[in-house]
């Protein structure tokens, strides 16, 4: 399939699949009422709706806006769904939204599903604009910029708890917040300016700064180079397989998955093509710079790297997000850094420092992609768990910068001890982006649970069991997942011919290993053969 199709296919998929639905209810619902929840929010905010629904499951649908006013007035839009008192849980949902967020959602992205059909009552926030989730243009006003990087989602949570707690009647409530990509960007700036807003944090694949958004520029500067302005995807599947060949048991063991790709020390040199050799399956000299152009990330001419570059294990995966997404997002981001006439293809050179310090200085104006800060005291101090979670194949978001922040919060905090007390890592193999690829499909559904049980009954995560061709949604409900299609089926994930398994993820910096029978193929997809060490 082209692959400008396939990425639009997999946008238009999550666009479709977080469509609002109203089904009112004409039935009165004690507590449902306009008059009721206006009481208890605050002057600036102004609620548009409240009314009784029954999609998913029968709950109080109130729709809504703050207004915040520094340096200009703006509008951040929520939406909050309560379920009947009776089927309650007990807990609060915040969504996080991937890309630039500009939709209320009802649909939680990571972990998929419908949290409102699981008991909970769920929250969500355009963070302050209205557009297309791969679209920042609304960075250059800068009431809209503040709103997205922090203040959009905090007042929305401090309104929709308010009402939450006032429909419920009580103030005991445990209050949850997940994403990925730019939901866990918004779950990282709950925690760096809002902590006091979750009890539990799961942030999946964040986005930490806007460093990676110069890896898009560069890779698509590098496939410009190219006739076909893309790397063939046959020829990248040859290159997995020959890297699986090398690297699967750099583990310990052959179990189809390299577990952690910085164990892996592979030469694409080795599959340039020979004289006389089929094209289908070697890469030419030109396709082999750009490759290792694109491996080896974004850097100055003094060698300074901007960014970690691909993992190479797993080249199939960066066909649907960045042959045509990278160029898409670079597009948007720098249109919106330095105005809606920008060409960074024709006019931002990596050789010039002086377009990376117009880069950097757009990032200082608009406030936006100013890397997290590391000092998690004030999480610590409020009481808050917080779970990252990260795919050693993700080709928006390196997972190495990912370990990079967590160790610098490791660093800030001053001893694992200390660090322990409130903050856990996952670095799951073999997946994709958010979602996708060979490893296991579950991650943030599990790890939700150990969150929970974290919060709620002080039980610290350790190793956490995942699946694959098994998938368990924590959010599925009867009946409930034929009403909209899964956004991510495009994806095949697993792969075909995959089989099922389990792997043990493992809180970093332990590893898992496989302490199995040698002999016994079967049983390293099993996590009982598996141990954290």
């Amino acid at each position: 399939m082209n692959k400008k199709k396939v990425f639009l296919r997999s946008i238009v998929g999550v666009v479709a699949a977080f469509v609002v639905l109203d089904y009112s209810l004409t039935e009165e619902q004690p507590g449902c009422s306009m008059d009721e929840l206006s009481a208890v929010v605050s002057e600036d905010t102004t609620l548009t709706k409240v009314e009784a629904n029954w999609f998913p499951v029968q709950h109080c649908h109130v729709k809504g806006y703050v207004t915040t006013n520094e340096p200009t007035p703006n509008r951040v839009n929520f939406r909050l769904q309560l379920p009947q008192p009776e089927v309650w849980n007990g807990r609060y949902y915040f969504i996080g939204l991937g890309g630039g967020a500009g939709r209320t959602p009802i649909l939680s992205e990571s972990p998929y599903g419908y949290p409102l059909a699981a008991g909970f009552a769920v929250a969500g926030t355009d963070t302050g604009h209205e557009a297309f989730m791969l679209n920042w243009s609304f960075l250059a006003n800068e009431a809209q910029a503040i709103d997205h990087i922090h203040r959009g989602g905090h007042v929305s949570a401090v309104q929709t708890q308010a009402m939450t707690k006032a429909y419920y009647n009580t103030d005991s409530v445990y209050r949850y917040h997940s994403g990925c990509s730019g939901g866990g960007r918004m779950g990282v700036m709950a925690a760096n300016y809002h902590p006091e807003d979750y009890d539990g944090l799961l942030i999946g694949a964040p986005g930490i700064d806007t460093a990676n958004i110069l890896n898009f520029m560069w890779i698509a500067k590098q496939l410009d180079k190219l006739p076909e302005k893309e790397l063939d995807e046959e020829k990248l599947l040859t290159m997995e397989k020959s890297i699986q060949a090398q690297c699967d048991a750099t583990d310990g063991v052959e179990d189809q998955m390299v577990w952690d790709p910085r164990k892996c020390d592979y030469d694409p040199a080795q599959l340039v093509c020979k004289p006389g050799q089929a094209a289908e399956s070697c890469f030419t000299g030109l396709e082999l710079e750009v490759l290792n152009s694109i491996l080896e990330g974004p850097r100055l001419p003094s060698g300074e790297v901007l960014y970690p570059g691909l993992v190479a294990t797993h080249p199939t995966g960066w066909v649907s997000f960045l042959e045509f997404g990278a160029g898409t997002i670079a597009k948007s981001f720098s249109q919106a850094y330095f105005g809606e006439d920008y060409d960074f293809m024709a006019e931002f050179d990596f050789s010039d420092p002086e377009d990376i310090k117009a880069w950097r200085n757009a990032v200082a104006r608009t406030g936006y992609g100013v890397r997290a800060s590391a000092d998690y005291s004030k999480v610590a101090n409020a009481g808050a768990k917080v779970v990252f979670w990260h795919g050693t194949g993700d080709s928006a978001i390196s997972f190495r910068d990912q370990i990079d922040y967590y160790e610098a919060i490791r660093a800030q905090t001053g001893s694992d001890e200390a660090l322990n007390q409130f903050a856990r890592l996952y670095i799951a193999p073999g997946l994709y982006h958010c979602f996708g690829g060979p490893g296991p499909v579950d991650v943030p559904d599990r790890l939700l649970e150990s969150l929970i049980d974290w919060v709620e009954k002080g039980i610290a995560p350790a190793a956490v069991v995942t699946h694959r061709g098994d998938k368990e949604q924590v959010f599925q409900a009867e009946g409930i997942a034929k009403l909209l299609p899964n956004p991510y089926s495009y994806l095949d994930n697993p792969p075909k011919g995959t089989p099922p398994r389990e792997f043990l993820l493992c809180p970093y910096p332990q590893q898992a290993t496989y302490v199995g029978q040698e002999n016994a193929s079967k049983a390293i997809y099993k996590a009982e053969n598996w141990q954290c060490q």
